[in-house]
C-alpha cells in the first residue's frame, strides 16, 4: 500500500492572491487545445464538428445529450484537428475536441448562453443553470467570501479586488432575475469584515445581503458548515442532508470565483481562462492565468518526475499522456524527489486528531483501510458518502498521512460501481 506525504501547503501562511508574485498570463503559444465535451463526467455529449473541420468563436462544438451536459463552444476560431479520448485530471477518458487556433476573436454572450456555458464549477460537479433549476423560486442565495469553491481560503484578496474593480453586479443581478432568492447573505470572517460591509453597501441597489459572520477556524467556510449555520437562522431551511445537492434543499452557495467567472462571460464571451498555482519543490508557488484546455505539458518548462494535481489536501498524480488543464483544477505541483513516499514509513500512531478534528464525526483511518482492502460496502455503512472532502483530516494528521485522498478514491468506487450496477 502506497501513500503520499504532503507538505502542509506549498505556500506560505496566510496566502492570497495579493499576497503572490506578480499575476502572469500563459498564452497558447504554439500548442493546440483540448476541450473535453462533456461537462459532466457521466452524461454524454455527441460532436457537431469533425477533423478538418473550420469553426468560428462561440461556435457549439458538441451537443448535450444528458440531464448535466452542457454545448461546449469553441473558445477561438480554428481548425478541428481530431475529436478522440482524452483523459483529465481524474483519469477519466471523455471525448474531446483538438483544437488548432488560429484567431482568438470574441464575442459578448448573451445572459442564457453566459449561464449554459459554465460547465462544471460546483464542489457538487453541477453547472449554474442547473443549480438555479433547482434552487427555484424563494430560496436563499448566499456569497461565501470566506473560501474558494476548491477549499482554498480567500481571505480579503478577492473582497479588496471587487471594492476596487466592481464587477460582480451584472452576474449577480442575472442571477437575482433568474432564482429570485427570498433572501441573499454574505459571508465573511473576522479579517474580512470592513470589506464585506463596504461589499454590501455598493451592492444595495440590486440586494440587501444580510451579514454571516464566521469564525476563522478551517474548515467553518465548506458550502454545507455553512447550510448548517444558515438552517439555525433561516426558519424555512431545514438541516441539510449531505447526500443531496444544496440548491434541491432551498440554498446555493457561490464563492465569488463563480460569480467572476459569470461576469466574465457576459462581457468577452466563450473564451475561458482560470487561475492555478504552480510550483516546483521548495520554490515559492507563481500565479497563473491559464487558457481552458491548454495542455499540461504548457506549464513544465522541462521539468521532469512525478506531478501532483489538485488540492495539496485532496490532490492525486497526473495521468499520463497529455492532458488539458480545466476547472476545477487549481493547482499543479512538482515535488523533488523524496518527497512522495515509496511506502507508508510514517504510520497512523492512533492520536485520534482526524476523529477530532472531522466535522462529520467519521473514523477516516478505518474508512481508509477499508478502502485499500476493497471493502466498500463496510465503508459506505461506515459513513463514507458523508463524507465532505474538506482535507481537515490530511491536515492535522502529524504522520502526513493522505487520508483526504483516500477517502476521495473511495467515494468514487462506490460512485463506479453504483453506476456500472
Amino acid at each position: 500500500m502506497q501513500r503520499m506525504r504532503l507538505r502542509r501547503s506549498i505556500r506560505p501562511a496566510g496566502w492570497c492572491l495579493r499576497d503572490a508574485p506578480p499575476l502572469r498570463q500563459l498564452e497558447r503559444g504554439g500548442h493546440n487545445l483540448i476541450l473535453p465535451l462533456r461537462s459532466y463526467r457521466y452524461d454524454q455529449a455527441r460532436a457537431l464538428v469533425q477533423a478538418g473541420d473550420e469553426v468560428r468563436s462561440g461556435q457549439p462544438l458538441s451537443e448535450a445529450c444528458g440531464l448535466l451536459s452542457r454545448p461546449r463552444l469553441a473558445p477561438a476560431s480554428g481548425r478541428v484537428l481530431a475529436v478522440e479520448n482524452r483523459a483529465l485530471a481524474d483519469g477519466c477518458r471523455v471525448p474531446c475536441v483538438l483544437l488548432q487556433v488560429s484567431a482568438p476573436d470574441e464575442a459578448p454572450l448573451d445572459p442564457q448562453t453566459a449561464l449554459s456555458a459554465q460547465g462544471m464549477e460546483s464542489s457538487e460537479g453541477l453547472p449554474l443553470d442547473y443549480e438555479l433549476e433547482l434552487l427555484g423560486q424563494g430560496g436563499i442565495l448566499l456569497i461565501n467570501c470566506v473560501e474558494t469553491e476548491f477549499g482554498q481560503r480567500s481571505r480579503r484578496a478577492a473582497l479588496r479586488d471587487e471594492l476596487e474593480h466592481p464587477r460582480l453586479a451584472p452576474a449577480l443581478q442575472l442571477l437575482l432575475e433568474r432564482c429570485r432568492p427570498a433572501s441573499v447573505w454574505i459571508a465573511f470572517d473576522d479579517h474580512q469584515e470592513e470589506d464585506a460591509l463596504a461589499l454590501k453597501a455598493s451592492l444595495a441597489p440590486l440586494a440587501e445581503l444580510r451579514p454571516l459572520k464566521l469564525s476563522p477556524d478551517y474548515p467553518s467556510a465548506h458550502p454545507l458548515l455553512l447550510a448548517r449555520r444558515l438552517a439555525r437562522l433561516e426558519a424555512a431551511l431545514a438541516e441539510p442532508d449531505p447526500l443531496r445537492p444544496l440548491p434541491s434543499q432551498g440554498l446555493l452557495v457561490l464563492g465569488m470565483e463563480r460569480l467572476a467567472l459569470l461576469q466574465r462571460r457576459l462581457q468577452v464571451g466563450p473564451a475561458d481562462r482560470f487561475l492555478i498555482s504552480w510550483a516546483r519543490g521548495e520554490a515559492e508557488a507563481e500565479v497563473l492565468e491559464v487558457p481552458s484546455g491548454l495542455p499540461l505539458q504548457a506549464l513544465l518548462d522541462g521539468t521532469e518526475g512525478e506531478l501532483l494535481l489538485g488540492s495539496l489536501l485532496t490532490g492525486s498524480r497526473a495521468p499520463g499522456g497529455e492532458m488539458p488543464l480545466l476547472p476545477p483544477l487549481r493547482t499543479v505541483f512538482a515535488p523533488d524527489p523524496g518527497q512522495i513516499a515509496d511506502s507508508i514509513e510514517d504510520a497512523c500512531i492512533t492520536c485520534g486528531l482526524c476523529l477530532d478534528a472531522c466535522p462529520q464525526n467519521l473514523a477516516p483511518p478505518r474508512l481508509a483501510h477499508l478502502i485499500e482492502e476493497q471493502r466498500l460496502e463496510e465503508a459506505r455503512r461506515m459513513g463514507l458518502n458523508h463524507c465532505l472532502h474538506c482535507g481537515i483530516c490530511s491536515w492535522v494528521c502529524p504522520s502526513r498521512i493522505h487520508l483526504g485522498h483516500s477517502l476521495r478514491k473511495g467515494r468514487w468506487l462506490l460512485r463506479e460501481a453504483r453506476d456500472e450496477s
